[in-house]
């Protein structure tokens, strides 16, 4: 079976054992990305697929399937575990707040993608509250890398979870893998979300962050609505059912911001 994304060709083959996974990248750069990150993470013991090979001629890895669930929607024990291992990942690929512009690349998507919010759905933005909320998430900005924590990119197993999807793995603000796990449960009023983000924070191991836990969390919501934008506007993929929960949830999102 090939599956064709908008970057990859993914091959599932049958071994006598196990499913053999043959990713081929459009890109040399997410072919590299993968194949660091697979063996970088394997070495410190967070659970991902095993490397069978690897052709960098062809840009293409094969890679031991995983026996598992993947899930849409997460209870809070599977987003705990989840968690866990996110903070895991974090602590392994710290980045140094002195290099790059990474404050302002992410500074710069969020304000481009409420704008663009505005323009397709014709919600007026207050342009005060607006750009309040924009300095409130730059006084706040901490550099980390977006490794895309989806729930469609955790595989589950009866006693742990293991992490699937390394080639598109970026510099960006600490909350943004975060949104980007919790964002279809934020909803659900069975998800404890701030207990969930005081979790991740204090796991993070930072003083200042834990010092600061009220004003993170009251950027979380923009922070959501940014990342529920940016698969409406930049995934081709995103089926129209998601896109109008997406669209329902960002306008929720930002009503509570005062945005709109």
């Amino acid at each position: 079976m090939t599956v064709q994304s908008n970057v990859n060709t993914v091959t599932v083959q049958k071994d006598k054992e196990y499913l053999v996974i043959i990713k081929k990248y459009a890109s040399k750069d997410r072919f590299q990305c993968e194949a660091y990150y697979l063996n970088a993470c394997s070495s410190q013991g967070i659970r991902t697929p095993s490397i069978l090979e690897v052709n960098g001629e062809q840009n293409s890895i094969r890679m031991k399937g995983i026996s598992g669930l993947v899930k849409r929607y997460l209870s809070n024990g599977e987003l705990n575990v989840c968690i866990n291992q996110l903070i895991s990942f974090q602590k392994l690929f710290p980045l140094d707040s002195t290099k790059g512009n990474t404050r302002g690349d992410y500074i710069n998507k969020v304000r481009e993608n409420v704008l663009f919010f505005s323009r397709k759905t014709g919600a007026d933005v207050c342009m005060p509250q607006y750009e309040k909320n924009l300095r409130a998430l730059e006084s706040l900005f901490f550099p980390a890398l977006f490794k895309d924590a989806k729930p469609e990119n955790w595989v589950f197993h009866e006693d742990n979870v293991s992490m699937i999807d390394f080639d598109y793995v970026v510099p960006s603000f600490i909350l943004a893998d975060f949104a980007q796990l919790i964002k279809f449960q934020y909803t659900d009023p069975n998800i404890e979300i701030y207990p969930l983000l005081k979790k991740f924070l204090s796991g993070v191991r930072n003083a200042t962050l834990l010092g600061q836990l009220s004003e993170y969390e009251a950027v979380l919501p923009i922070v959501v609505a940014n990342s529920c934008i940016s698969a409406i506007r930049l995934n081709p993929n995103t089926s129209e059912t998601d896109a109008n929960y997406l669209l329902r949830l960002t306008s929720k999102l930002l009503q509570e911001s005062k945005i709109i």
